[in-house]
């Protein structure tokens, strides 16, 4: 029997469909009304939504829910705020925003617009037509042009323009009477500072980092003030006392250009930060003894004279940074400061035989010029240790010449002393692997068997030494930097709990070594010294790492913005050129060793 089947043609149909995400239609969306829809449709466009960072997630003109965009929040049926910033880990980051603000932005509603952290130029709008705002940030973006008066927003409470381009002079901002907050720092402003006398609830003034001159106003119209901060700029005369200020528990004046005597602070009780390092200081240091809050104080690179005072009026201390002033006189007891972490008096006429430091201190002690890390002893808690302070040596005067065609290495050392010591001096280097500590022996040259270049050297004044000479033939390819370090007679030198001083300098020498990589050696080197000689403050937030926080930037502008966001701002780094700092970022992010690196 033949079965036969017969089959029913089946048509396979292929739908294709054209998907494409429409674009926000506000007369259909009923968040808001259509005319604030199509003002937030209007800041996208003007600042190029499509290429916002997160562009892929966060709906803007894109769903017909204009009250669920990434940013934007809505109060019955307004919108309220619009925010394009964020914080991630303690690090500020935009959206990539470019593009300029729309000039008449028309949000009635509207009560707070962050922008910051982002590319966006042109001129700042007068921002006519959002009555409400209360907070305004513009922050490092691109800015130009001069700052307005916002004449139009009388609810304005935090107004931040700081990390532009801004130039001209600064408003009086007569019109915005509710002013907490105003931070202009890190702009090209000039003119003389005003004294804000029509802002009498401003707590927080920030005008750092710009080219103003003239004199410093008393401040006194503004008694609700915490924070002022009026450091690198090109003023005259004297700092006043703002005697009418007694709430402020912050000032930071340092390279400032001011002259004459620092006032008695003894109507500020809340003072608890005073930085006034580099500038043209001259008297006394003043006593302090009515700030009992005080816990950091910088008054470092003036020409101050006299002895020190009496820091027992002031027991939260855990910052002093005396150094290169004409102080004189004797440190001596300082163990009732529990809190003290830093202390610098490198430059002075201070002796210090007698000083007793307090059992916690575990921090930064310095008499002569470079950073010391102490570790304190447990049988002797209250002594210093790391260092003797009757010991002073200007390691940056070792030198090293590198005589290619005898294959021999000079050194000489210039030292200064300020009490006669008996002391040994060794100079020791390191394998371009890192691997292996070489002690530089008059005798045998390099070897790992510990070998002093002077015993017992009897070191009490000004004194110039030409150490050695040795030869270099045999070694191996590469970058080696050179070490001092200085023991009390007799100690072992490989225990760094002996060394009265140790010092990474930059000096190094190469052999058969590219000079790319010489060159990028150097860098590196300089960087590290750079690092350790000014960024002892620049992560006193033991909280946030700081190769973070270089991380976070991009740039040397921005690099300076980060520390000024997240490290309590005092502008660390803001007086070293863009050059130096890219140097330190570069140190602190390199994610290899360069001794490791020795390109043929």
């Amino acid at each position: 029997m033949n079965i036969s089947y017969k089959y029913a043609a089946v048509p396979l149909l292929f739908l294709i469909t054209n998907i494409a995400i429409a674009a926000t239609d506000c007369t259909v969306q009923t968040d808001l009304p259509i005319a604030e829809c199509q003002e937030l449709v209007r800041f996208w466009e003007s600042t190029e939504g499509d290429m916002w960072t997160d562009a892929d997630t966060n709906n803007w003109n894109v769903s017909n829910a204009p009250c669920q965009w990434t940013g934007v929040t809505c109060t019955n049926g307004h919108v309220t705020r619009i925010t394009r910033a964020t914080e991630v880990s303690g690090r500020h980051i935009g959206f990539d925003l470019v593009g300029t603000v729309p000039e008449d932005l028309d949000l009635p509603e509207l009560t707070t617009l962050s922008v910051g952290y982002n590319a966006l130029e042109g001129t700042i709008p007068n921002f006519t037509h959002l009555p409400k705002l209360e907070s305004l940030s513009l922050t490092t973006n691109a800015f130009t042009g001069t700052i307005p008066d916002f004449d139009n927003l009388p609810a304005l409470k935090t107004l931040n323009l700081s990390d532009n381009q801004l130039t001209g002079q600064i408003p009086d901002f007569h019109f915005l009477p509710n002013l907490t907050s105003l931070s202009l720092q890190q702009n090209q402003l000039t003119g003389s500072l005003v004294d804000f006398s029509n802002l009498p609830k401003l707590s927080r003034l920030s005008v750092a980092n710009n080219q103003l001159t003239g004199t410093i106003p008393d401040f006194q119209h503004l008694p609700e003030l915490t924070r002022l901060i009026i450091s690198f700029n090109n003023f005259t005369g004297t700092l006043p006392n703002f005697n009418n200020l007694p709430k402020l528990t912050q000032l930071y004046v340092p390279y400032t250009q001011l002259s004459g005597e620092l006032p008695t602070l003894d109507k500020l009780p809340k003072l608890t930060t005073f930085y006034a390092y580099n500038n043209q200081f001259s008297g006394n240091l003043p006593s302090f003894d009515k700030n009992a809050e005080l816990t950091r104080l910088n008054v470092s690179n003036n020409q101050l004279t006299g002895t020190l005072p009496d820091f027992t009026t002031t027991p939260k201390l855990s910052h002093i940074v005396l150094n290169n002033n004409k102080l004189t006189g004797e440190l001596g007891d300082l163990s009732y400061l529990t809190e003290l972490t830093t202390l610098f008096i490198a430059g002075n006429s201070i002796t210090t035989q007698a000083i007793k430091l307090p059992a916690s201190f575990t921090g930064h002690y310095n008499d002569f010029g470079y950073f010391i890390t102490q570790t304190p002893d447990s049988s002797t808690a209250a002594t210093p240790r790391g260092t003797d302070p009757s010991i002073s040596v200007l390691l940056s005067a070792l030198n090293t010449l590198l005589d290619d065609e005898n294959n021999l290495l000079d050194i000489s050392l210039h030292s200064e002393l300020s009490q006669e010591t008996t002391v040994d001096i060794y100079l020791a280097t390191l394998l371009p692997n890192g691997s292996e500590l070489l002690f530089i022996s008059p005798t045998e040259g390099l070897t790992t068997q510990p070998s002093a270049l002077v015993t017992g050297a009897i070191m009490g004044e000004e004194t110039d030494y030409h150490l050695l000479s040795i030869p270099i033939l045999g070694l191996p390819s590469g970058l080696y930097p050179i070490y001092q370090i200085i023991t009390e007679q007799g100690k072992a030198p490989l225990d760094t709990t002996n060394w009265l001083s140790g010092q990474f300098n930059l000096l190094f020498f190469a052999i058969n070594t590219s000079e790319s990589s010489v060159t990028a050696f150097k860098h590196y080197l300089h960087g590290k010294k750079l690092y350790q000689d000014n960024c002892s403050g620049c992560h006193h937030d033991e909280t946030r790492n700081p190769q973070f926080l270089f991380e976070a930037a991009k740039s040397p502008r921005l690099i300076r913005k980060t520390f000024d966001d997240n490290v309590d701002n005092k502008s660390y780094l803001n007086f070293l050129s863009d050059a130096d700092l890219q140097a330190i970022a570069d140190y602190v992010t390199t994610p290899y060793n360069p001794l490791a690196t020795n390109t043929q």
